[in-house]
């Protein structure tokens, strides 16, 4: 007995000497919301993403599905469908179950596939990439090793903007964030505004930054249109949270 006690105060020394070697762990955790993308309508026309992940504070799991209309770059009538699940048993599974349920009589309407291909990415994982910043070009379908004309550069500008009916200094130090986008063909050009803001939509919350996560274009080649998908970054109940937003446009010609 006295054995097997000695064992046991030696086993606890050695892992409180172990932990005391182990980096702290965080503080806090925010939410990093998930995406995926959901394709486009035949014409291109339509376009939708969906985002999930566990609510920071709450604990609860969402799912939200953006369909944007490619013309106006704006939310579809009658969208996003939002789901969060106030119950602790619950997974995020079972929201994004849920919200695509919700989503399913327009996505027959519209005929949404997922005809779709991804040009350029730049995820949060990627390191030693300018997050405001991607260039990019379309592939021949013929030749993938061929050089890529014409190149893109997406550049997103950065600055602090309005934003009206929020008290946005509980929150953040400085004033909320807003982006222009533009898109520059590099052969021709050619400059393409996607966004500028004037003012922050509520709908956004207060951003306290952003980054070029990727670029979508339709099947079928060349492309003529794209939606860019940003991460979004907002205060949370503990620590930053990233969402998306999806902005649409015609390519530079």
């Amino acid at each position: 007995m006295r054995l097997i006690a000695g064992r046991l105060v030696a086993a606890a020394l050695m892992l409180a000497g172990l932990s005391a070697t182990l980096p702290p762990a965080p503080a806090a955790a925010g939410n990093i919301a998930e995406r995926r993308i959901l394709g486009f309508s035949p014409d291109k026309s339509v376009f939708a993403f969906e985002t999930f992940g566990i609510q920071d504070g709450s604990g609860f799991p969402f799912a939200t599905i953006y369909v944007i209309d490619t013309t106006t770059d704006s939310w579809l009538a009658g969208t996003p469908f939002r789901v969060r699940i106030e119950d602790d048993t619950a997974t995020v599974a079972d929201a994004r179950a849920q919200v695509r349920q919700q989503a399913a009589p327009v996505f027959s309407a519209i005929e949404l596939s997922d005809n779709y291909k991804t040009l350029a990415a730049n995820p949060l994982g990627q390191i030693g990439t300018d997050p405001l910043r991607l260039r990019f070009g379309e592939p021949l379908p013929a030749n993938p090793l061929a050089a890529m004309a014409p190149r893109y550069a997406a550049t997103l500008d950065v600055y602090a903007t309005d934003a009206p009916g929020r008290d946005c200094s509980i929150l953040t130090d400085g004033p909320p964030k807003g982006f222009r986008l533009s898109l520059r063909n590099a052969e021709t050009d050619a400059v393409a505004v996607f966004h500028a803001d004037q003012e922050i939509p509520q709908s956004r919350g207060c951003p306290i930054g952003y980054r070029i996560d990727s670029v979508i274009v339709p099947d079928g080649y060349p492309a003529s249109k794209a939606v860019v998908l940003l991460s979004v970054f907002t205060p949370g109940f503990e620590g930053p949270d990233r969402t998306f937003l999806a902005v649409s446009g015609s390519l530079p010609q």
